[in-house]
């Protein structure tokens, strides 16, 4: 089970896992019964990266929308601009399922601010 896992079984996977594994941490932490296996398409219609940024900053929309048009993705780089930075990605870029764009985004986010609860002094 994850929850018996060590620092080092994370430490071992690549960047792109790790983001995979945060992503759907996130997701099961809004209750939502939706995990992605990539960033790339899985990331496309937008829900995802409104229920991570909701899960981070409860000020960012929570809709539930499915297949989102462009202007709804638009909410999701607002959604980040409010983290504190301004995000290179577009809307379409989102939308296309750019599997390199969606990465680099991704990692933005969790360089920007993560969500994680912080660690206890056993795992310090």
């Amino acid at each position: 089970a994850q929850e018996d896992e060590e620092m080092n079984d994370l430490l071992a996977l690549n960047p792109d896992q790790l983001l995979i594994r945060w992503v759907n941490w996130h997701l099961k932490n809004k209750n939502s019964s939706r995990r992605i296996t990539n960033l790339g398409k899985d990331m496309s219609d937008g829900e995802v990266y409104t229920l991570v940024l909701n899960s981070i900053d409860h000020h960012a929309s929570a809709s539930q929308i499915y297949k989102m048009n462009l202007k709804e993705i638009k909410d999701i780089i607002l959604a980040a601009e409010r983290l504190g930075f301004v995000p290179f990605i577009t809307p379409s870029d989102i939308a296309s399922g750019n599997l390199k764009l969606n990465t680099v985004f991704t990692a933005e986010i969790f360089n920007h601010r993560h969500g994680l609860p912080p660690l206890d002094a056993d795992e310090v």
